[in-house]
């Protein structure tokens, strides 16, 4: 009687078997020991030198990056605790308790995930069992991954047990985010920080690897796994898991590149060199070649942060390659491509690398970003250095260079030769007793329309002011004064009289004089003056302050005499339009736009205004 199963079945079943018994890369040379673990020496020996001297704490943090071996420490911690051989800093993996805790069946070692049971009730849960004793090992060990996915309701549940547990309870919690653990369980646990493990360190551990699977893998392909795995042991194996299976020989270079979606350095360290040459069709096409293979722009882009900022501590720091995270055959070629440019270029390239990040990111054309990124940074200007600009003196000097060119001068007049004598309406006006003062400036002629471009008369040069003598006393520190009223004949008539004060107030407080050029005299006698304002309530405020009635009258005491009543009244009897209305709110806008307080802010605060609105008076006010 036959069974139905043919030879093609049995194959099948056979193959299937060897599939699900192979383990990955990650889980088969997953470190057993504290000495498997790399490029983490400052806490597995701290943990060994603790277990030598039985200073173990209850309450163990491992935080760092992702796949760097928080999870594996604490289960190797747990396996020396629970040795039978131990406690020892070197356990057996022979017995049957660290065979367990290998295989993840240990009774007394619990791994939890702290994403998936972050409950309060959960954690009670725990809280409960953990009273109890072990069952075979001499310590109940509680493994919790992720710890920082824990609520805050299950912390403050875990918060009194974790404080004083048990003797036979040890706490080993692995997070890739430790600031997001409240204080309280942080100030509670003992915490070793894990490092990312540098490119040549990480490829030599996979060129090990690939020796013991029999794999001939070339070095530039091992080195693109480890720069691609940024720091993690288990990315780095599970990409090197995915290139021994996509490739069933040897493994180059162009086969990493291909599987893994990455671009050669040779293309970065390409497009540098032709941004330090200036060369913009190169870049431009060598955007086009990685928008033809399909590669990201974004990870173009961090690779190029990168990659000048490698420039720049080779520049920076020529005898530190330690703080280059690259390959030991590229430190040569970094110095080269350092030594073309000056430091400050290279620092003023990584910062508008670093600073247009956001608008290649989330550009919605990445590769139309990098092009202008590219032509933006070719407009940098290229700073030399001060080694450079040294040897160039030099050079100039001793007459070898060619000398500086000469600044553009502007044109001095002749003073040998005495300039045409200007017509009578331009001459210069006969020196007062009292010179006057400097920030005063003449006042415009009465008839501007007679006067003739200022490109047919030479500009004439200021004549020295006389130095101060014993008849001319020095100027005082103080508000500066008006200048001294023009002579005016006794019966000159008010209308004159007001210009005149005008005129006089327009050199020494300008916004003042802006406000009195829209007021009309109404009455001028003996010592009362009337006058009529038709501009806005912000003028009529302004000149009925006390302040500036004060500068008022002191003008017109040399003319009227004194004491002086002055009254201010807005025009009445006419009503605005709509045209008027907005003449006005513009005018206000613009007024406190410029306002002097208002630019000060601006300037110190470094603001913008966004937007001024002109609230209406009530009705009450003036």
């Amino acid at each position: 009687m036959g069974t139905g199963i043919n030879d093609s079945t049995l194959h099948s079943r056979k193959a299937a078997k060897r599939i699900m018994s192979y383990l990955v890369l990650a889980r088969k040379y997953r470190p057993q020991t504290f000495e498997d673990v790399i490029s983490q020496q400052h806490v597995t020996t701290t943990l060994k030198n603790a277990i030598a001297a039985s200073r173990v704490a209850h309450a163990i943090l491992f935080a760092g990056p992702r796949g760097t071996g928080k999870t594996t420490l604490a289960r190797i911690l747990a396996k020396a605790l629970n040795c039978e051989k131990g406690p020892t800093d070197t356990p057996c993996n022979t017995c049957a308790s660290c065979t367990d805790i290998t295989s993840g069946h240990a009774a007394d070692v619990f791994e939890i995930d702290g994403a998936s049971n972050n409950s309060v009730d959960q954690i009670r849960d725990l809280r409960e069992t953990v009273k109890y004793a072990p069952t075979r090992s001499p310590n109940k060990i509680y493994i919790i991954d992720e710890v920082h996915m824990l609520s805050i309701a299950a912390f403050n549940a875990l918060l009194k047990t974790l404080e004083e547990p048990p003797p036979h309870v040890l706490f080993f919690f692995a997070t890739t985010e430790p600031h997001k653990i409240p204080i309280t369980i942080l100030s509670r646990c003992q915490r070793h920080d894990l490092r990312r493990v540098d490119i040549t360190t990480l490829a030599a551990h996979l060129m090990n690897i690939c020796a013991a699977e029999k794999r001939e893998v070339a070095p530039e392909a091992i080195e693109l796994v480890a720069r691609e795995a940024g720091g993690s042991v288990r990315d780095s194996l599970s990409l090197l898991d995915q290139l021994l299976s996509a490739t069933p020989g040897p493994v180059t270079h162009d086969h990493a590149a291909e599987l893994l979606g990455v671009m050669d350095r040779k293309q970065i360290f390409d497009a540098a060199a032709a941004l330090i040459r200036g060369d913009a069709p190169l870049l431009l096409d060598s955007i086009a070649a990685l928008h033809a293979g399909g590669h990201d722009f974004r990870a173009f882009h961090a690779d190029l942060i990168a990659h000048f900022r490698h420039l720049l501590v080779a520049k920076m720091a020529p005898d530190r390659p330690d703080l280059i995270d690259t390959p030991a055959h590229e430190h040569q070629a970094l110095q080269e491509q350092a030594a073309a440019v000056s430091g400050p270029w290279l620092a003023a390239i990584v910062d508008l690398l670093i600073a247009e990040t956001s608008r290649v990111r989330f550009s919605a054309s990445p590769r139309f970003a990098m092009e202008t990124l590219f032509l933006k940074l070719l407009q940098k200007p290229r700073a030399e250095s001060v080694s450079g600009l040294i040897k160039r003196l030099d050079k100039m000097m001793a007459g070898d260079g060619p000398a500086p060119d000469k600044p553009v001068q502007s044109p001095q007049p002749n003073w040998q030769t005495p300039p045409p004598k200007l017509p009578e309406q331009y001459a210069a006006a006969p020196p007062q007793s009292v010179p006057p003062h400097p920030a005063s400036r003449p006042a415009p002629a009465q008839t501007p329309s007679q006067e003739p471009p200022p490109a047919e008369y030479p500009q004439r040069m200021p004549a020295p002011s006389p130095p101060y003598s014993e008849s001319v006393p020095m100027p005082t520190q103080g508000p500066p004064l008006p200048p001294a009223p023009p002579s005016l004949p006794k019966d000159a008539p008010p209308e004159a009289i007001w210009n005149a004060v005008r005129q006089q107030l327009s050199n020494a407080h300008p916004a003042l004089a802006a406000c009195l050029g829209k007021c009309t005299l109404k009455k001028m006698a003996n010592q009362s003056i009337e006058l009529e304002i038709t501009g806005t309530r912000f003028d009529l405020s302004r000149i009925q302050d006390d302040k500036q009635q004060a500068l008022i009258k002191a003008a017109l005491t040399p003319y009227i005499g004194e004491p002086i009543t002055l009254t201010v009244i807005g025009k009445t009897g006419t009503q605005d339009t709509r045209i008027q209305k907005k003449r006005q709110e513009d005018q206000m806008r613009q007024e406190a736009e410029h306002h002097p307080i208002v630019q000060k802010a601006l300037r110190e605060l470094g603001g913008r205004i966004l937007n001024i609105t002109v609230f209406k008076p009530k009705e009450n006010e003036v």
